[in-house]
């Protein structure tokens, strides 16, 4: 692990620095020194982890960028942040470095696009502009022209020259002077104070302001890439980490897999059951909407009536049976096997082939935009937190500063203390003896000719320069201070923002930066997708394709288990109600003549005509009558009964037992011409059709044989049902129909009989639903669960964004009320040191100017004698 690119790259020199700062603290020592070997522990884990099983998502870079914003977090992290009022205070400051005029962010409205914007401020710094905001740079300037000038008053060769010719005359100093001149270089030694501290106290904000943006930097980074704890937020890394979890184990032979499929082959029985209760209630249904069987016709000449002769006769059982059918229908759609196997087909859907590679296409392709949002922090704000970016610059600046600002508080003391030297031997020893003291004016001069050029100048330059650039650097702060939504919408243009995506974006500064939509809110819910050619929120679509599909699925399950019948479906109220009327309503019972067909044709009009005998057309095709519901349904033996009362001819012939139909040959013994028996035998040959047509469908199901296999015959032995005929076709699990035709009298036995096949049915379902309810209920969703809802969950839940908001804080805190106004006030302390020094070069030329013209006056009197 020594020699490895990640470890290499780590900073030892940073490191021993950093020892070196902190062995002053006792407590914070050790805890680096943890700090570092739990670091250096997990890179290594991490190195390994990487080495063995690959990521295409997370590589060494970023794991080498996370070690790196770990350790600058470290050491960044100590400085204090500003306090509300240091905020206050900085703002004030910055906007009156302005004058309350931000002209980028004025220009920034204003401009139509980026260049634009560019022209704008570059017009914006006129030659006014500047010189309004760096009097001291000015003032410099002015200084080192006056000062080349009044040099030239010191200058021997200049003594005749009328403008800087001394005064002739021995000047009487008198107290008052001395006292003025005195007074004078201790304002000027106040100034110098004021603008040390000034200076110092600048430089420990300029410092701090660097400490604070690089460990907001750090922090972001840091949290960005490896995730926060509050609030709580996932981290890029860790993000991706879960999706290629997601997609490895999507992967054919996958744990995840492997344990679904387990779970899906061993719960094939709640799928066959669910299958056979469907075909049960789906074949009768279809059975009853054939049709012959609803409105039967002559099939078979041999029955007495021509071919396709319509027997004008209704199946009124099959009508009303469609309403319990419907609701056993739903009944079983709502039981817990169907829930169970709803479960079953959610999953199986999305772990099948086709809609597993494009789950893992589409992962893919969203991954993509992660990879790069994360590549984009790491590497635009790598310098903030890489040993050679801007914690190089802090430790120069740091480092170099002080050295420059400790060499203008040593050289402008020392120049006091020569200063204040001149002037202590002139106001207490002007004279030795008779004669004027040489050394004062010797002193000041040697003092203001120096101090101008090394002191005064350099700073007011300095100081100027600073101003310049702390007002821009002023407007940018401002603007970023303040930025929200609307002001980025204000600002697209000067931006070169792309307009279909401004409202996102200013949306998603809201909520990230501005901090103003919760306390951590959720990312996917500001950033819209196009689903179905509608604009909806990330975590809404991604939420409804693959989440709530499952979650629905399985929640049906607690919900039916709490509304099924304890008993079992076959006592369910609807079940109930279908399988007693299969029963006790006999389908030949309610198989009617149609109206309409019959009083339309002449043969039957005496029928109708007969007060008696018009009633036949609620003929049941039964022999009894039958009461249904407290309605009596007669029978055909009624019918006889009343066509023999009304007729003189013999009507009936010896008719074979049990039937009350005649057949054929066997047809009524009309005498003459009365219609009434015409009629009457006209009818009972259609009831005779009706009843011994073979046109109705009885239908089992075929075993592999061939053969008809009936599924009552259905038996659980042991944990198998058997009997149940189901052919593997296509590898799955099949009924395969065969049809089976039979007359009215099979056909009504064959439906009375159905609610045996019903019950079987819904006792197989009842049971597997009893043996694998745990198993689908506990066992398949803790395997869902844990490979693929609760890493979805995971991540679009935990891409939130509530700890931007303080690091942005950070960063302008630092940046601009820390840094910038560290700044402008060194640059003040340079101007007040500047002019400090200045004021105390003119007073002590004022002062050489009154020595030096007495000591010459002196000189030239003494070489007069």
């Amino acid at each position: 692990f020594g020699s490895s690119p990640l470890a290499s790259k780590l900073s030892a020199s940073r490191a021993k620095r950093r020892a070196i700062q902190l062995s002053t603290h006792p407590v914070a020592a050790p805890r680096y020194k943890m700090f570092r070997l739990l670091v250096t522990g997990c890179i290594a884990v991490n190195w390994l982890s990487v080495t063995a099983q690959t990521n295409p998502y997370v590589t060494e870079k970023d794991e080498l960028a996370l070690a790196q914003a770990e350790q600058a977090v470290v050491e960044l992290c100590i400085a204090d942040p500003p306090t509300a009022e240091d905020i206050t205070d900085g703002r004030e400051t910055l906007e009156g470095a302005l004058g309350g005029e931000n002209f980028i962010l004025e220009n920034a409205i204003e401009a139509e696009d980026s260049d634009d914007f560019g022209t704008k401020v570059q017009d914006h710094f006129t030659a006014g502009f500047i010189i309004g905001r760096a009097i001291s740079l000015v003032f410099g300037i002015i200084v080192l022209i006056c000062c080349l000038c009044c040099t030239c008053s010191t200058c021997g060769c200049c003594r005749d020259n009328a403008f800087c010719r001394p005064f002739r005359g021995e000047r009487k100093n008198t107290m008052v002077h001395k006292i003025c001149i005195s007074v004078c270089m201790i304002l000027c030694l106040v100034g110098i104070l004021i603008g040390m501290a000034t200076m110092y106290a600048g430089q420990g904000k300029i410092q701090d302001g660097f400490d604070n943006v690089a460990c907001a930097a750090a922090k972001t980074v840091d949290g960005t890439l490896d995730g926060v704890v509050d609030p709580y937020f996932i981290g890029m890394m860790p993000v991706l980490r879960e999706i290629h979890a997601i997609e490895t184990n999507l992967d054919d032979g996958s744990r995840m897999l492997t344990e679904i499929y387990g779970v899906l082959d061993r719960t094939q029985p709640v799928k066959d059951a669910v299958y056979i209760a469907g075909e049960m209630f789906g074949q009768l249904s279809r059975m009853m909407e054939q049709e012959l069987t609803l409105d039967p016709k002559v099939l078979d000449e041999a029955n007495g009536l021509p071919l396709n002769t319509d027997l004008r006769h209704h199946c009124t059982f099959c009508e009303e049976l469609a309403e319990p059918m419907a609701a056993a229908k739903s009944t079983l759609q709502n039981s817990v096997g169907q829930a169970l196997e709803q479960v079953r087909i959610v999953v199986d859907e999305r772990v099948s082939g086709e809609e597993r590679t494009k789950l893992k296409n589409d992962l893919s392709e969203g991954t993509k935009g992660l990879v790069d949002l994360k590549e984009l922090i790491r590497d635009n704000l790598k310098w903030f937190y890489e040993p050679d970016g801007l914690i190089d610059v802090r430790d120069q600046v740091t480092d170099n500063m002080p050295k420059l600002l400790n060499l203008f508080v040593v050289v402008s003391f020392l120049f006091f203390i020569l200063g204040m030297c001149s002037t202590c031997c002139w106001v207490f020893r002007e004279k030795t003896g008779e004669s004027y003291n040489k050394s004062p004016h010797r002193i000041a001069c040697c003092t203001m000719c120096c101090a101008i050029p090394l002191v005064v100048i350099p700073t007011l330059v300095l100081g100027g320069i600073l101003d310049v650039a702390t007002t821009g650097i002023a407007a940018v702060c401002l603007t970023m201070d303040g930025l929200d939504g609307d002001r980025y919408r204000n600002m697209a243009g000067a931006l070169d923002a792309n307009l279909s995506n401004v409202n996102t974006m200013a949306d998603v500064i809201d909520t990230c930066l501005a901090g103003s939509r919760g306390v951590n809110p959720n990312m996917l819910d500001y950033i819209n997708t196009t689903f179905e050619g509608e604009p909806r929120p990330v975590r809404e679509v991604l939420y409804e394709i693959s989440v709530e599909p499952i979650e629905t699925a399985f929640a049906s399950i607690d919900e039916r288990l709490a509304e099924e019948s304890a008993t079992g479906l076959k006592d369910d109220r609807a079940v109930k109600a279908l399988t007693n009327m299969l029963v006790n309503t006999p389908v030949d019972a309610m198989m009617l003549p149609v109206p309409d067909k019959f009083s339309s044709d002449s043969n039957y009009d005496a029928l109708f005509a007969d007060a008696t005998l018009r009633d036949f057309i609620a003929t049941s095709t039964r022999c009894d009558n039958i009461e249904i519901d407290g309605n009596t349904i007669p029978g055909v033996s009624s019918f006889l009964a009343n066509l023999d009362s009304e007729t003189s001819d013999t009507l009936v012939a010896s008719y074979p037992a049990p039937t009350c139909f005649p057949g054929p040959g066997e047809a009524l013994t009309c005498s003459g011409t009365n219609d009434k028996c015409t009629g009457g035998e006209k009818f009972l040959a259609i009831k005779y059709a009706v009843r011994m047509e073979r046109v109705y469908r009885c239908d089992l199901w075929e075993a592999a044989d061939g053969s008809f296999c009936d599924p009552k015959d259905m038996v659980k032995v042991g944990d198998t049902w058997t009997n149940d005929c189901m052919r593997l076709i296509d590898g799955e699990n099949k009924i395969v129909w065969k049809q089976r035709f039979c007359n009215l009298e099979e056909f009504t036995e064959y439906v009375q009989q159905y609610k045996q096949r019903i019950d079987v049915a819904m006792d197989r379902l009842s049971d597997v639903t009893l043996t694998f309810t745990e198993e689908l209920k506990v066992t398949f969703r803790g395997i869902i669960d844990t490979y693929f809802l609760d890493p979805l969950n995971k991540i679009t839940s935990g891409i939130t964004c509530g700890f931007l908001p303080p690091a942005y804080k950070g960063v302008i805190n630092g940046m601009c009320f820390q840094g910038a106004v560290g700044f402008r006030q060194v640059g003040k302390a340079y101007t007040i040191f500047g002019s400090s020094v200045l004021a105390m070069a003119i007073v002590l030329y004022f002062a050489w100017r009154f020595e030096v013209d007495n000591v010459n006056v002196e000189e030239s009197n003494k070489g007069g004698a």
